[in-house]
């Protein structure tokens, strides 16, 4: 069978000929005529969708009765159409066909405002057309991944389905990081939400997920990098219920992540009740050793931890979105989420200095800790504007809790004590506004504000107030094959102790892309971007945490932002089902926030946050998305870079050399679909050794095997196991080797040598809306 590909712009001409031909005139209609408008725009980039093919079918017969073509701006209208039902049928050779349904009266003008088309790769094989959606785009921001139908087969929520995407790890605790980086921010169609979110969203109504390694100045001066879940706008009707839940298969090994949720949608509303929860209970080792010399005294300081980790979350979620028009959307969206962290056991220390002394303790935690949080956002259109949007997000954090860790002296029964109450309230108020100055340029502008108020309820002399101002603008020039944007944000900050000295301080972050696109499908892009990285409330509290009897960590309240720059240049191409994507970058982080320890004259290690100096990451990465046949899908990611650390000076009395070391990032993930309605999937996960400003990072690989089985479409069932075959594993390591410390620590869960399997069990439900309801 020979196959060939006919360019589009032959296609197009030959398409529409054909439409013309073979329609009837509507305008030839005796009855008082109507008609239909709209703007044809792609799902995603909302860039318009130009010479697609518009069809007006009569609904009854399907008979074809009338024609048209998108102009230049996705622009189209139909006219001379007498009252009755219809259906509109839109298709391209560059987009999937999509169909709405119409009904006219007499003499009226239908306004569609904007329908969304989304792209897909064809291939003309002898006279048969075949579409096949293309698996991902690069855009100015980024790269898009379309979510396909094997990627839900194998995934039940929105965490499974992040799992998929290439540069996208989780790890064994659900926390997520994109390309390295942790510091990412989650939004929902565009609204922010977080992580444990996306673990109650069921994966059937993802559409898409955008990944963005340059987001736009409009997002948050720490946005590093953004990702944006699309769900499916044809989601069902009615009642729509999905229950997650999972169960351990090795007792003192407790690995689940249970998930329910159930909403309803009607007309313009939709609604919805969730539960998301973790539990994580193990067993875990931790060997630590420090030998450090001041004053002309050498000291070794060494412990071991035989504890019991008991870590769990409710997460309870509820929403309400309410849409206008097609234009005009408002959202509610809240939840409360009592967690805990707890460290128990058996901890034994030795002191080798002035003196020599032994401790044997028993450590107790209390941890207790309720968050909440509430948005509103409104997404509309103002004015008569065509490709006008404003969007308004609103919201506020609240944090309460208590920590507390006592150490109880088994020989003497003495103890001693850790606790803070640490309270924090975040208000952001983010409003954007974009608008097409032409038919090749958009601008966009917007503003923000910002608090955060930190407060210790153990310590009155802990109050910490940060206020941010910023306002930022952009603007887009996209024509044929060229595209590009320059934005540049403003922000005005002022940090500090409540009553003591305030540090005010005004930022400039620019951010520009350019993209060059010399054939479908295929993409050179190049970017510069600034960011701002704020420190936290764990890292300002200078309360002493009493780690063991010769160890303290503290914060510092006087830590500044650390400046962030990027830059990359980068080339993908897409093939149909497949794609890949290269790039070549360099990242700079100024006035890095690191721990830093060091041995007091009194003899105990101190460990404390600095500014301590510069991180430079130059490298490169790889991308892709491979299916092989119709059963198996592949995902990978790499990246590898050169990592140099320099300090800015002397940091509490001591001098840190400079560092530099090669590391590199994998990932991988598979799925397969296999006979009698099983699926396989795989992930693994690796970062070699890191460096950081004092200290190398490193953990053991990680990687997870799950095999489903679905006995019908609401219902399925599998297990997975977590490092299956790995009797020991480091979850997080560190060596520190410098003239005046060295020391390693390791911690790692015991009795690993069946893994961490645990058993699923989805049961999901959705139940259409009946005709006439």
């Amino acid at each position: 069978m020979q196959k060939c590909f006919t360019p589009r712009i032959f296609l197009v001409p030959v398409c529409t000929l054909f439409l013309l031909l073979s329609v009837r005139d509507v305008r030839a209609q005796q009855h008082a005529a109507g008609s239909v408008k709209g703007i044809l725009m792609e799902n995603g980039t909302r860039l318009p969708a130009p010479f697609v093919n518009v069809g007006l079918y009569a609904r009854a017969d399907s008979t074809l009765l009338g024609g048209t073509q998108s102009d230049d701006h996705g622009r189209f209208e139909l006219t001379g159409i007498a009252e009755g039902k219809y259906m509109l049928r839109f298709t391209s050779v560059s987009y999937a066909a999509k169909t709405n349904a119409i009904e006219l009266a007499e003499s009226q003008t239908i306004d569609l405002d904007t329908v969304l088309l989304s792209d897909i790769f064809q291939a003309l094989t002898e006279v048969t057309i075949r579409g096949e959606r293309e698996k991902a785009k690069t855009g100015l921001s980024g790269t898009t991944f379309q979510v396909s139908a094997r990627m839900k087969e194998v995934a039940v929520s929105g965490m499974d389905l992040l799992k998929q995407v290439p540069g996208i790890s989780i790890d064994l605790a659900q926390n997520l990081s994109l390309e390295g980086s942790t510091k990412v921010i989650i939004l929902v169609n565009g609204m922010e939400r977080d992580v444990k979110y996306l673990s109650q969203l069921p994966a059937a109504d993802i559409d898409q997920v955008e990944v963005m390694s340059n987001p736009p100045a409009r997002y948050d001066a720490s946005a590093a990098r953004v990702i944006n879940v699309v769900l499916k706008k044809d989601r069902s009707a009615g009642w729509s219920a999905n229950v997650n839940m999972e169960a351990p298969t090795v007792k003192k090994q407790i690995y689940t992540f249970p998930s329910a949720r159930l909403s309803y949608g009607r007309g313009k509303m939709d609604a919805f009740v969730s539960y998301s929860g973790s539990m994580g209970y193990f067993d875990i080792v931790e060997q630590s050793r420090k030998e450090a010399s001041a004053s002309d005294l050498r000291t070794s300081i060494s412990s071991s931890r035989n504890e019991r980790q008991k870590n769990w979350s409710h997460r309870f979620s509820y929403g309400l979105d309410y849409a206008f028009d097609k234009r005009n959307l408002i959202a509610f969206y809240g939840n409360f989420n009592p967690y805990s962290q707890e460290l128990d056991g058996w901890v034994q220390a030795r002191y080798d200095g002035r003196t020599t002394a032994k401790w044997d303790y028993f450590k107790e935690d209390t941890d207790r800790n309720l968050g909440s949080f509430h948005s509103l956002f409104y997404k509309g259109a103002p004015g008569r504007r065509e490709g006008s949007e404003l969007t308004a997000d609103g919201s506020f954090y609240h944090l309460r809790a208590k920590n507390q860790s006592v150490f109880t002296d088994l020989v003497t029964g003495a103890t001693q004590a850790n606790l803070v109450r640490p309270r924090q309230n975040t208000f952001n108020l983010r409003v954007d506004y974009a608008v097409p100055l032409s038919k090749a340029v958009r601008l966009a502008t917007g503003f923000q504000l910002k608090s955060n108020h930190f407060a210790d309820k153990n310590q009155s002399s802990f109050r910490y107030e940060g206020a941010s101002q910023a306002l930022y603008g952009g603007v887009r020039f996209s024509k044929q094959k060229v595209s590009s944007e320059v934005s540049l944000r403003m922000e005005r900050a002022v940090l500090g102790i409540i009553g003591g000295d305030a540090r005010a301080f005004m930022t400039f972050l620019p951010n520009s892309a350019f993209q060059y696109q010399p054939r479908e499908g295929a993409s050179f892009k190049a970017n510069y971007q600034k960011t701002l990285e704020y420190p936290g409330l764990f890292q300002l509290n200078p309360f002493q945490m009493l780690e063991d009897p010769n160890s303290y960590r503290s914060g510092n309240p006087d830590l500044r932002p650390t400046n962030v720059t990027n830059a990359g240049v980068e080339y993908s191409r897409s093939l149909g089902k497949n794609f890949i994507g290269f790039r070549i970058f360099w990242n700079n982080r100024k006035g890095a926030i690191n721990d830093f320890t060091w041995l007091g004259e009194d003899g105990l290690l101190l460990t404390r946050f600095f500014n301590l100096g510069s991180i430079q990451q130059i490298g490169g990465q790889f991308t892709g998305t491979c299916s092989i046949g119709k059963a198996v899908q592949l995902q990978s990611y790499m990246k590898l870079f050169r990592a140099f650390a320099g300090a800015d000076g002397a940091v509490a009395g001591q001098i840190l050399e400079s560092r530099q070391k090669t590391s590199y990032e994998l990932a991988l993930s598979a799925s397969a679909n296999l006979p009698y309605h099983l699926t396989l999937a795989a992930q693994f996960t690796y970062n070699s050794p890191a460096i950081d400003m004092q200290k190398t990072t490193f953990a053991d690989p990680l990687y997870f095997i799950s095999l489903q089985k679905s006995f019908a479409k609401a219902f399925r069932a599998g297990l997975t196991f977590a490092l299956p075959f790995g009797r020991t594993f480091t979850y997080q390591g560190e060596e520190i080797r410098t003239q005046s410390l060295s020391g390693d620590a390791e911690d790692h869960p015991t009795d690993n040598a069946s893994g961490f399997p645990k058993s699923i069990l989805c049961i999901q439900q959705r139940r259409p809306t009946q005709a006439g309801e």
